[in-house]
Parts: C-alpha cells; structure tokens; sequence
C-alpha cells in the first residue's frame, strides 16, 4: 500500500448526524444535484433508518477527513441478496466523490475498501470510467453491461424524437422495421394477456409476498424483492409519487408485479419498466400489458434496462428490441461490476453473470434519473 493510500485509510470514519452540515455543503461543492444530497437531507432516514436491509451499526455513508475538512464520500444502499438458498446482506456502492484537489491520492479506493469490508458482496452499477477503472484495479469483477431494450408503442412517435437531421434520416430508415415490429407486438399481445389483468394498487401490500415465494426460486442470484424490501424501495423512497405500481392477476391470483415511471425519450414521452418481478415463462405475459399502458399515456416506446438470462426468449417475443440502433453515442452505459471474498462459497454464483436478476431499480440506476432534474419536476430524461 502506498503511503498516500495508508494515511487515506486512517483518515476514513462513518458518518454522523454531527457530520451532515459539512457533507451536504461538500457534495454541494463537488458534484450538484446528486442524489445522495437529497437523501443525505432527509437525515439519513430513508437511505438507512428505515431501510429493512441496512446494517445498524452503519449509516450508509463514509468520509475522508484531510486537513481537518472532508475531502471525499461514499455511499451504499443495503439490499437483502437471495444466492441459490442462501440469504446475505449486499450492498451497491453508490456516488463516490472526491475533491479535485485530492483525486489520485489514494481517497477514492480507501473509501471503496471502507464500503466493500460492510457487506459480504459490494456491486456497483453505471460508474464512471474513472470509477470503474479503479474497481478494476481494486480486483472487481466485471460483469459486463446491463442489456437495454425497447418496445415501440408508435413508430411515428419515435421518428419524432430524431431532432437532428442525421438521426431522423437514420430513424426514418428504421420506420418500416418499427412499424412492422409493433404491429407484430400488438398482435402477439392480445393473445399474451388473455385471461390475465394488470390492476393497478397505490402501494404494495401482502400480495407481492406470494409472487417473491413463486418466483425467486427460478433466479439464481436475486436482490430481496418481497414486501418490506419493496415497500422501501417504492412507497417509502422520496421519489414514491413517480412510480406506478401493478400487480398481474390470472383469474384472482398474483403471479406478478411491475412498477413503471414516465420518462423521456429523446424528448418524446416514454414508459419506464423500473422494477418488475414473475417467473420466466410468465415475464413476457407481464411485459406484454405495458404496451397497452403506454398507449393509454401516449408514450412513444417502452425503455427497459434489465438481465433476466432465463426470460430472454421471453423477452424478445414480447416485442423487446435491444436498443443498440436507437441509443445515442453519449448514452451512458450501465456496467455491472460486484466483489466478494476469495474463497467464498459463493463467489463462482457471485461472478456467473447470467445467474443476476437486475432491473433499474437495482443500485441506484434508477435514482440517478431524477438526480438529474431539480428537485419535484416529475420526468427524468432518458438518452435513448
């Protein structure tokens, strides 16, 4: 270790309540509107009190001290982790930040080190280069990028999002694919979600109990998505008002659940698949309502960013194109990287990237969106 990397370590501690004030006006210095700033406002409440998840003898957050100021943070959001029939406490490491003026001293990797030892198995989503680059060095596993699919609900409306001559005469070629795909997608739809229903609820409740029990045991590797974890995560989060929440019914009995958001989509209204939850062979059933869901709002298209490897058949009949022709070149990529221990029994499971189960609600993919806004405008922009 490097003697800029040992005097960094020594200067790691958890965060306080004393500790808040100065926080927020560094966060506020060094990178604005982030989403841990709104979070860490709330007084740590929503990010580790009131997490089920959480650890109680952490809040969620470390500092670097230098010189007597903070120089650098890091957060984490805990998460219930189901690995084949085990159940560990996960953590997604979330908005590293560091001064300018102490970045390449050995800050950034103390406070990931001081992170990744809180949890059995640390992840991280939609870094950086600079962040991921590090992890790397750090002896992170990369487990590649999180696919990210598309359904059109109206062609026309997607060739409307083509603001530049450039990408509209690419998008106008593509027109003739998008509406042939969406009349596919429609009329493969009605029979998909016949004798089924998708019933909206304003919050989760005990029905989402049977749907984990049902589906959980189809995925090897599964962030807890039963009902204090979802509860949490949606109708207790400070972004709650966004999300609408859907349970799908065969006859009366739940066999699946799906939280959506409206979003942007190169400036054209959108659906966002933020969360959703069925066994593999019911997945394309429960992804084929939000076509009729984004008709209703007149979104344009359907975005789902997610790794299912045992519904991706599924997907894809239900209409979902990968989304590699219609993304911008500054479009963020979502990696996904994870740690855990050598010698652990669970690290081949832990390191097999087709045994995850992610979605956007995973980590802080999602929240980075409205992060990205000032603070109660209700639509986040997605780079399509």
């Amino acid at each position: 270790m490097s003697r800029f990397a040992e005097r960094a370590a020594r200067a790691i501690s958890q965060c306080t309540e004393a500790d808040l004030p100065e926080l927020l006006e560094f966060m506020d210095q060094t990178h604005k509107n982030q989403i841990v700033d709104r979070l860490v406002a709330s007084s740590l409440e929503w990010l580790s009190r009131t997490n089920p998840n959480a650890s109680e003898e952490s809040t969620g957050i470390w500092i670097c001290r230098r010189d007597g100021r903070i120089v650098g943070e890091q957060a984490e959001l805990s998460f219930g982790l189901k690995m084949g029939d085990q159940h560990v406490r996960a953590a997604a490491a979330i908005e590293l930040m560091v001064d300018p003026a102490w970045r390449l001293r050995g800050v950034g990797p103390a406070l990931s080190e001081a992170q990744r030892r809180s949890v059995r198995v640390a992840c991280a989503l939609w870094m950086t280069d600079v962040a991921y680059k590090m992890y790397k060095a750090s002896g992170w596993t990369d487990l590649g990028k999180i696919p990210h699919r598309v359904l059109i609900a109206s062609p026309r409306g997607v060739l409307r999002s083509a603001a530049t001559t450039k990408r509209r005469i690419k998008t106008l070629a593509l027109l003739p694919l998008m509406a042939l795909m969406s009349t596919y997608t429609s009329l493969r739809a009605l029979p998909m979600v016949r004798g089924t229903t998708l019933v909206e609820t304003d919050q989760f409740d005990e029905r989402v109990e049977e749907i984990w029990r049902e589906s959980s045991p189809h995925y090897t590797v599964i962030g807890h998505r039963d009902l204090k974890s979802l509860r949490w995560r949606f109708d207790q989060c400070p972004f709650a008002r966004h999300y609408r929440r859907y349970y799908l019914l065969s006859g009366t009995r739940p066999v699946g659940y799906l939280v959506v958001r409206p979003t942007l989509w190169r400036r054209v209204p959108a659906l966002k698949v933020v969360d959703y939850l069925a066994p593999p062979a019911t997945v394309p059933v429960l992804l084929a309502h939000t076509l009729g869901l984004a008709r209703r709002q007149s979104a344009a298209l359907v975005d789902i960013t997610t790794r299912n490897h045992p519904a991706n058949r599924g997907l894809a009949s239900s209409g979902f194109l990968l989304a590699d022709r219609f993304k911008n070149d500054d479009r963020p990529e979502v990696r996904f990287m994870i740690s855990i221990e050598e010698g652990d029994p669970l690290k081949q499971a832990a390191t097999t990237p087709d045994a995850w189960f992610v979605t956007a609600a995973d980590g802080d993919m999602d929240l980075m969106e409205f992060a990205q806004r000032p603070t109660g405008q209700p639509v986040a922009e997605t780079q399509g």
